[in-house]
């Protein structure tokens, strides 16, 4: 006889048990819903515009609201190959791709600043241009290997790309691939690159070291450009020439050594390498050797670089040299005296440029071209003064009257002179004479000086008059931009044209009068002169350039003369002020507003031409005039972007 309590102990057991098989089904349930609702949906088809495409759709627009993107492998019952500029500039988040995507088009998801993730499929085999460029949350991405084409700037202004890997297939990084990821910490180049372009990686500031593979037989210029960060370098055996600016920037790079290879290095292949001690030059290379770390060529009769990081004060150019070239003293911050031997013919127009603490240049006796006194390099008649050391202490120099002429940037970065008395027989202010001279205040610019060169005051910011003699016939590019404390400029009426920047950022002049000498203003001439409120023009000009007078917030009024018959975009755009405009002649709409442009087609043919571009003025004034012609129009309203005019 079974007892009651063993039954009632089974009849439990047995409900027990059918109750933890209804738990257990529930909680599948659940996790199944659970798990469906966290898996990553398809978008609906709605959400995509698309075109026919040979093989399939291709994604043209996004129309959806899902930040969260995962594409659908067939859309219109055909399979998705490409996924084109559908989602520039949205606030996607997450991009997923399906199997079958082949290429990703140029602008994809240029400047989708939101996207933090990107799942590309084993199918696809090219990124167009820009296609991330700007996407400045994504901090990973894996390329698959099937990937064979990057296109240019690809990457560019990805500021958190901190990993990426570059696919085996890839032949030719392009230009400025990863400009600006400053973020990347490090890159492994595959042996199948045969060549890296133009900036390929320029600003990667955290990036530290590189390799370049054996496989790379040519370099752009520019390519680790202000990679702030890189400390070292391997460069391939295979390359024949570091173009200009490869290293430029590159402040903690130590030491670098010069493959065998290599037949020619650009002057400013490594300017502003200021942490750079040594360059070092394989033994088997026909073209270069280095001694100590200094660069020459192969004979030691020409001087390349000085590594400006080199701890010395003081340095003797050996004997047997012929030629110091441009750049080849630059930013030598350390180096006090430079001793310059009589076997030297020819010295670069900014062999020694930037170099803060240099008080003297000594030149032995017998040298038959040059000369130097109380440590200023002249030529050996004293005709020509060609370096002014720029850690000079004297506050004043008196040029002697022998000199007739100025090197270029004969007197760059000397910050302690405040007053610089010039003789009368200078007839050229040569290019960057003055460049920096933060201290200087006045100057006479001599009555015979018939041309004052590109740069020749460029940040001489404490500079307040300049009176240019009538003997002056031009005044070259950024001659005098960034003088921010210029109140007062004469010019003289013998200018016939104010070449680019010329006066640009002169935030402090308040009134300019062109002479009737000028027939052209040049791009951005007084671009950033905010100060000026009154503008008189030539009766002569004839062209007024881009930007002329771009951002001058203190113009109120400005008559534009008859003679003038092309105004270029921009000239009088930003000029917060301006209320009112006189026309005297007619400017045909293809001269108004027009630009110079140009472009590389893929077979490096280069193309030049004019094209139409923005408005001269902000504003509809160019709508108004070519409707309305000669006459003046007024504007009731600060001129901003939305300013409406009307003829008075």
């Amino acid at each position: 006889m079974v007892k009651r309590e063993s039954l009632m102990y089974n009849k439990d057991y047995v409900k027990k048990g059918y109750y933890m098989k209804k738990i257990k089904t529930v909680i599948a349930v659940i996790l199944m819903a659970v798990l469906s609702a966290c898996a990553p949906q398809y978008n609906d088809e709605k959400d995509f515009k698309t075109i026919t495409v040979e093989g399939g759709m291709e994604i043209v627009r996004y129309d959806g609201v899902r930040r969260d993107v995962r594409i659908p492998a067939l859309i219109k019952n055909m399979p998705v190959v490409s996924v084109g500029r559908a989602f520039k500039e949205t606030y996607i988040v997450s991009i997923i791709m399906p199997e079958g995507v082949k290429s990703i088009d140029d602008g994809a998801f240029k400047d989708c600043r939101s996207l933090t993730k990107v799942t590309m499929p084993d199918t696809v085999t090219a990124i167009g241009k820009e296609a991330f460029s700007g996407c400045s949350n994504l901090a990973k991405v894996n390329i698959p290997k099937t990937v064979t084409a990057i296109g240019k700037e690809a990457f560019s202004g990805c500021v958190n790309l901190a990993s990426v890997n570059i696919p085996a297939g890839i032949e030719r990084i392009e230009n400025k691939t990863f400009y600006g990821c400053a973020g990347l910490k490090g890159v492994t180049i595959p042996n199948s690159v045969t060549y890296i372009d133009g900036e390929a990686f320029s600003r990667c500031d955290s990036l530290t070291k590189v390799t370049i593979p054996n496989s790379v037989t040519g370099t752009g210029s520019g390519v680790f450009y202000n990679c702030r960060n890189l400390t070292g370098v391997t460069i391939s055996n295979s390359i024949t020439n570091i173009w200009s600016d490869t290293f430029s920037g590159c402040v903690k790079l130590a030491s670098v050594t010069i493959p065998g290879s290599v037949t020619k290095i650009y002057d400013s292949a490594f300017s502003g390498c200021t942490g750079l001690a040594a360059i070092n030059v394989a033994a088997d290379n026909s073209a270069y050797t280095s001694e100590n770390g200094v660069l020459y060529s192969k004979d030691k009769t020409v001087l390349h670089k000085y590594p400006a990081g080199k701890p010395y004060v003081s340095f003797y150019i050996p004997d047997g040299v012929t030629e110091i070239l441009d750049k080849a003293f630059q930013n030598c911050d350390k180096l006090i005296r430079i001793t310059v031997p009589n076997s030297v013919a020819k010295i670069g127009i900014s062999a020694i440029y930037d170099c803060a603490a240099l008080t003297a240049i000594d030149v032995t006796a017998g040298n038959s071209k040059y000369s130097s006194e109380n440590g200023v390099l002249y030529s050996d008649t004293k005709y020509i003064l060609y370096k002014y050391p720029a850690g000079k202490k004297e506050v004043s120099f008196t040029v002697p009257d022998s000199v007739i002429g100025f090197g270029g940037y004969a007197f760059q970065g000397c910050v302690n002179l405040k007053d610089i008395t010039i003789p009368d027989k200078i007839f050229d202010i040569g290019n960057g004479t003055f460049f920096g001279c933060t201290g200087l205040t006045s100057i006479t610019i001599p009555d015979k000086t018939v041309k004052i060169g590109g740069s020749a005051f460029y940040g001489c910011v404490n500079l307040a008059k300049v009176i240019i003699p009538n003997s002056v016939t031009g005044i070259g590019s950024y001659a005098f931009s960034d003088c921010f404390n210029l109140t007062s400029v004469t010019i003289s009426n013998k200018v016939t044209e104010i070449e680019t920047s010329a006066f640009s950022d002169c935030v402090s002049l308040t009134a300019i009068i062109i002479p009737n000498s000028v027939t052209k203003i040049g791009t951005s001439a007084f671009s950033g002169c905010t100060g000026i409120t009154g503008l008189t023009l030539s009766n002569r000009i004839t062209k007024i350039g881009e930007s002329a007078f771009y951002g001058c917030a203190g113009l109120t009024s400005v008559i534009i003369p008859r003679s003038v018959t092309e105004i270029g975009e921009n000239a009088f755009k930003d000029c917060t002020g301006l209320t009112n405009v006189t026309f005297q002649g007619t400017i045909r709409k293809a001269n108004f507003g027009n630009r110079f442009d140009y472009y590389i087609d893929e077979n490096y043919k280069l193309h030049t031409g004019y094209k139409e571009g923005d408005s001269p003025f902000s504003g509809d004034l160019k709508t108004r005039y070519l409707a309305g012609g000669i006459g003046t129009y007024v504007t009731t309203a600060p001129v901003n972007g939305s300013s409406k005019w009307a003829k008075w």
